[in-house]
């Protein structure tokens, strides 16, 4: 996964460009997720881990939403990013570095956890196999009657979308547009993924500055809910929902006692 820490590194800095109004996007994401875990039964004050927290998007919504929040990711610059933006909105997380791949570190104590959440990360895991030893690894963290909670694109509409919503906002004092391309395999169950974001001096600024692009690539897998549900039966995983939200599908389960 060492390609991937790197990938995210690269990306750290400008990852909230993708949101928008990111502060909007951390508030009502965790909205939604701590919804879909209260409905099984985990509260403000219970312990989750976000597993692939990234810059904190989740983390962070989940850390003001009153769950006591420990987040991991892959990328260490991510990590920083996010520890400074959760001393800056004034809420308290533990983040650190570790590999979904990897789960028996100090880092990431197994089976401690009333629930693991991982947001929009599965596809960076393209096989079978591979899913199904990432969720054993989630499962593993949890606790015995915890919950397992994945969040995940929407592929099992018929449409497959060639580029994600253009993204606008300011930081700084400079512009940035932010939008991804989606280039489908022919199979349909993958695509190369091109993240593309602009950015441009304070809009009082002569038009002469112009624009600078950056463009980061990486292959995604389009997982349908059938394969998620499937994946989490074979690593132990029971009664599965689906939570639907206007934002993206929230998948949970339970570890058995």
């Amino acid at each position: 996964m060492d390609d991937l820490a790197e990938f995210y590194d690269d990306w750290a800095d400008e990852y909230e460009a993708a949101h928008g109004d990111w502060e909007d996007a951390i508030r009502r994401h965790g909205a939604l997720i701590a919804l879909a875990l209260a409905e099984r039964g985990v509260h403000p004050g219970d312990r989750v881990l976000d597993c692939t927290c990234g810059i904190g998007t989740q983390a962070i919504g989940l850390a003001l939403a009153g769950y006591a929040i420990t987040g991991h990711d892959i990328s260490a610059r991510q990590i920083e990013f996010a520890s400074a933006a959760a001393r800056r909105l004034g809420v308290h997380a533990d983040f650190a570095v570790a590999d979904l791949l990897r789960p028996d570190t100090p880092e990431r104590p197994l089976a401690t956890f009333d629930a693991v959440v991982t947001a929009n990360s599965l596809t960076h895991f393209h096989d079978e196999s591979t899913l199904g030893i990432v969720l054993a690894n989630i499962a593993a963290t949890t606790r015995p009657g915890g919950i397992v909670a994945v969040t995940n694109r929407d592929y099992d509409t018929s449409d497959r979308p060639d580029s994600t919503p253009v993204q606008r906002s300011t930081r700084n004092g400079v512009r940035r547009v932010s939008l991804q391309l989606w280039d489908w395999h022919e199979s349909g169950d993958s695509y190369r993924m091109e993240s593309v974001l602009l950015r441009s001096s304070a809009v009082d600024a002569s038009p002469a500055v112009g624009w600078t692009v950056t463009t980061r690539t990486t292959e995604l897998r389009a997982w349908r809910r059938s394969q998620i549900e499937a994946a989490a039966h074979a690593a132990g995983l029971v009664e599965p929902r689906w939570h639907e939200t206007d934002w993206q599908p929230i998948f949970t389960a339970v570890r058995p006692r």
